[in-house]
């Protein structure tokens, strides 16, 4: 009779050691309503005029750039000078994913101007499907001058626009709403005109 006690025991033992097993071993799965993990794609508009990757829905006319469809999850560095950019209406949309991307944190603008001249962003709409985190900037102009961003719509970012060290810039008709961070902000820049854009609430929008 003990004899069977104690392999009935075993028995129950290792019945509720293969569930915890199998537990273990079952794959967890990500919570969609927390999207933490987002794969960027990095594009340029290259010196020489060129749109790189050139499957990039943007048409070039001579120095105009025009977006023809929507682009997900792509940042886009403009390094020519003398162009104008026209999101014709279309967007630069955030989407969450299940994509492993381990450089989050790092993650560019997604409209990047750094030492460049006369140069139009305008008619894009930076949208979100879900709260970005507060690392993510819609357009940074960086040691460049004559920059105009002109009637952009940008939503629920960290940064809306942030102008760095540059001057002779215009900030024209642009609605900048609820980013987290700051809808635009301004830093060691002069000589800038900032008129008639829609902006709720600007949060440190001038810093020395």
């Amino acid at each position: 009779m003990k004899g069977r006690k104690i392999l009935l025991l075993l028995f129950v033992i290792c019945f509720f050691m293969s569930m915890i097993a199998t537990e273990l071993a079952r794959p967890i799965k990500a919570n969609p309503n927390i999207p933490e993990l987002i794969p960027m794609k990095q594009a340029y508009i290259r010196s020489n005029g060129d749109i790189d990757p050139p499957t990039l829905p943007i048409e070039r006319s001579g120095n105009i750039y025009v977006f023809k469809n929507n682009i997900v999850n792509t940042t886009i560095e403009i390094q020519k000078d003398n162009i104008v950019l026209d999101g014709n209406g279309f967007s630069l949309t955030l989407s969450p994913s299940t994509e492993l991307w381990w450089e989050t944190k790092t993650s560019p603008p997604c409209i990047h101007i750094l030492d460049h001249n006369n140069i139009t962003v305008k008619n894009v709409r930076f949208l979100n499907s879900f709260r970005a985190p507060d690392y993510f900037t819609a357009i940074s102009i960086e040691n460049s001058s004559n920059i105009d961003l002109l009637h952009n719509f940008v939503e629920k970012y960290g940064t809306g626009i942030r102008v760095l060290s540059s001057s002779s810039c215009r900030v024209v008709g642009n609605e900048l709403i609820d980013n987290l961070d700051a809808n635009l902000i301004v830093e060691k820049s002069s000589y800038l005109y900032i008129g008639y854009n829609n902006i709720p609430k600007c949060v440190m929008p001038f810093m020395e």
